[in-house]
């Protein structure tokens, strides 16, 4: 068979997001003022951690956000902080992911780390910083590795963001998390209940909703002795 008919590899977890390469200047003169902070005109202070010299410039290309922040009306000065924080009832914003979002914004290189749960602090901090091509990349990774055991705590995260086929795919997995989450916490959401009542949200069988009831049960009578 010509090497040109052979079909491409499309196992997801080898699929990786377009950047551009190396060799391109634009990128290498980014990349050297990240190495050597040259030109600095801005210190992130990331709760916890030490700061970080960047060019402000650089965030505001990429990001109305950060634009706003640094060059608007009221600019945050010379020291931007950033703090972590939680998407609905996830957990909070690893210091990696804002470390990683600071690095696509000179590379333009968006690592996808094979943990679902740093793939969602990426995904919120892309929405909340209108960074919508790197949203765009995080949510066709989560759509293809999303689980049941981590679809309620991305539920939210995709209603808020208004991601129609994340929160789609959260609600095919949502009846399944009734019995198979280890928290009854992260089931039990108000987003997670508002999903549950309507009649579009599939549940393959009456064994899944046996389960979800006895796994909820023994989940509520669990929290209500601590």
């Amino acid at each position: 068979m010509n090497d040109s008919k052979k079909k491409k590899n499309k196992n997801p977890k080898q699929q990786k997001m377009y950047h551009p390469p190396a060799s391109n200047p634009a990128v290498q003169c980014l990349t050297q003022l990240m190495i050597s902070n040259e030109l600095s005109d801005l210190t992130i202070i990331i709760t916890g951690h030490n700061g970080k010299f960047k060019v402000r410039i650089v965030l505001a290309m990429w990001s109305s956000v950060f634009k706003e922040m640094l060059f608007g009306p009221n600019p945050v000065g010379n020291t931007l902080t950033l703090t972590p924080t939680k998407p609905g009832t996830g957990h909070a914003h690893r210091t990696e992911a804002i470390e990683c979002l600071i690095n696509y914004m000179y590379t333009g290189e968006a690592k996808l780390n094979s943990e679902i749960l740093a793939v969602q602090d990426y995904y919120a901090l892309a929405h909340k910083y209108i960074m919508n091509h790197l949203k765009t990349v995080c949510s066709q990774y989560l759509l293809i590795h999303l689980s049941a055991v981590n679809a309620p705590v991305m539920l939210s995260m995709a209603i808020t963001s208004e991601d129609s086929p994340l929160t789609k795919r959260c609600a095919m997995l949502i009846p399944e998390s009734f019995y198979t989450s280890p928290s009854i916490e992260e089931v039990l959401t108000t987003d997670s209940l508002e999903l549950l009542l309507k009649e579009d949200v599939p549940i393959s069988s009456e064994v899944v909703i046996f389960k979800g009831i006895l796994n909820w049960g023994k989940l509520h009578l669990k929290s209500q002795k601590k």
